[in-house]
């Protein structure tokens, strides 16, 4: 029980200790309880520092690689990955920010053991999410997309308007 009043005082001190007024601290009806690690650890529920714990680790990650420390198992014992794609107001720093950390390999290495596979699913999610900017990217790209398919009435519509006969329609619908 003391120890657990000890801990809750090292709280209140760390709290004391913050006089930035933009910190933004949790609502009190947030039990600590409910995250044990923090809790057991005595780390308050402030913003600014979990900000600051979260940078440190990722400095952490970025220094020590080799520790994969932003992997680690979910509460479903499936393994997590956290990845940190940084903020790009354009296109070129885009580019420079995925090929200076990397971050692209570790979404694409983190879904699946086939990075290939993992493209496949990510580009179908997101060719169907927005499917307007993925025809648009791919066709900047030099992509030929199959166009809709027509319905029956509009390809009847479009047979008889050409006059076409039946044999010469099945011919060239036999060479598509």
């Amino acid at each position: 029980m003391e120890f657990q009043k000890h801990k809750q005082d090292h709280q209140n001190e760390c709290l004391s200790k913050i006089d930035d007024a933009s910190v933004t601290v949790t609502p009190v009806d947030c039990d600590v309880a409910q995250y044990p690690t923090l809790h057991q650890f005595a780390i308050p529920l402030v913003n600014k520092l979990i900000h600051a714990l979260l940078r440190d680790i990722v400095a952490l990650q970025d220094k020590y690689s080799v520790l994969s420390l932003l992997t680690f198992p979910a509460f479903n014992g499936k393994p997590c990955t956290l990845v940190k794609p940084i903020c790009s107001s354009s296109y070129k720093l885009f580019k420079q920010n995925a090929q200076r950390s990397k971050w692209m390999e570790s979404l694409l290495s983190s879904n699946s053991n086939n990075q290939e596979e993992a493209t496949k699913w990510i580009m179908h999610f997101l060719g169907k999410k927005y499917e307007n900017k993925f025809n648009e990217v791919a066709i900047h790209l030099g992509l030929l997309l199959p166009s809709k398919v027509m319905d029956a009435e509009a390809a009847c519509a479009m047979w008889e308007e050409a006059n076409l006969p039946c044999k010469s329609q099945r011919v060239i619908l036999r060479n598509f």
